[in-house]
């Protein structure tokens, strides 16, 4: 079965590039270029990406001001995301833009950005609607691309559910033979999309090691977030 999913739907699974540039005020600033993983759900390209990957000097900013206060952490810098492009199973780079993102959810979301006239490319595509739940030892396989210096070579890691979280949204932790990269889509042991691999805040308080670690990292646990939530912001999107 997750042979099966693979072959139909690694195309789905995208390389997202782009350029954060963050600027503080009368010192100048510099670019960093990011790589991603992106999911297509979307005839037209219209994509799902992780937030906190996409943009991680922003993340970073807002734990920062999260668990220190605005007032400590000072003249804020801005930060401007540009050059987004989605680089397709062929190898076809498409210009993108964001139009959409929940940080809370750590879920963002990009379309083509064509000129006029453009005809797009053929998209590969996921179909995200509120599927089945999940229990503890359920198994379950994750789709993804590696990096450049992989070759953006599509694959795939099985794993199982270790947790439920219900609060204060429903999540799934898990353990994987693999490392976990969010804006990866997650199936079932029958091949029903599950969710997407995501970033779960950790807010910082009580001297945890832990919580410093995601403080400075702008990050936090990845865990699965159900199909449910996404389809419910897709039409926003």
């Amino acid at each position: 079965t997750a042979r099966a999913v693979f072959e139909r739907s690694k195309d789905a699974v995208i390389t997202v590039t782009a350029v954060v540039k963050m600027e503080m005020a009368g010192r100048g600033g510099r670019g960093q270029d990011v790589e991603l993983c992106g999911t297509v759900i979307g005839a037209d390209g219209l994509t799902l990406v992780s937030s906190a990957t996409l943009n991680p000097a922003a993340a970073a900013l807002a734990s920062l001001e999260r668990a220190a206060g605005e007032e400590r952490v000072g003249s804020t810098p801005k930060v401007e995301l540009s050059q987004v492009r989605y680089r397709l199973a062929d190898g076809t780079e498409v210009p993108a833009r964001l139009v959409y993102q929940d940080s809370d959810l750590d879920l963002a979301f990009l379309v083509p950005d064509l000129k006029e006239g453009e005809p797009p490319p053929k998209f590969t595509h996921l179909e995200v609607k509120p599927g089945p739940g999940a229990q503890e030892l359920d198994d379950a396989f994750c789709l993804t691309r590696l990096p450049k210096h992989m070759s953006h070579t599509p694959a795939v890691m099985i794993g199982h559910i270790v947790a439920v979280v219900t609060k204060p949204r429903t999540v799934y932790d898990f353990a994987l033979t693999g490392t976990p990269i969010p804006g990866s889509p997650v199936f079932n042991a029958s091949g029903s999309l599950l969710g997407f691999m995501m970033l779960h805040r950790i807010e910082v308080g009580g001297g945890s090691t832990r919580g410093l670690r995601a403080l400075l990292g702008g990050t936090g646990e990845i865990v699965i977030m159900p199909a449910a939530e996404v389809a419910g912001l897709i039409d926003q999107a």
